[in-house]
């Protein structure tokens, strides 16, 4: 993907929006060490903030929450953030419940 993004084929990108779901809810609030803090959002966010500046380099790292729950956990299991400022536009969706 950054390869084809770099070609320029795609031309210009005005916006990126990114999901992670997995199912692991349960496992985390099982956990006493990991259902706490900032719950989903280091766990999985920072893979989809990497994926993003490997694709499109240095990005704006202002983000605000436009979300951020925790419906079966204690620390958050359910957030979603963005940057309206960069550029392109990102927005970051990650949740720990996600059934099959």
């Amino acid at each position: 993907m950054r390869d084809l993004i770099a070609t320029g084929e795609l031309g210009a990108i005005y916006s990126c929006r990114m999901f992670y779901g997995n199912g692991t809810a349960r496992l985390v609030r099982d956990s006493a060490w990991r259902d706490r803090g900032a719950g989903v959002l280091p766990d999985l966010g920072s893979h989809l903030l990497d994926t993003c500046r490997f694709w499109f380099g240095d990005i704006e790292d202002k983000f605000e929450f436009v979300g951020v729950h925790g419906f079966e956990n204690r620390a958050p299991d359910h957030v979603v953030i963005n940057c309206e400022h960069s550029r392109p536009r990102i927005e970051l969706e990650m949740t720990l419940l996600m059934w099959p």
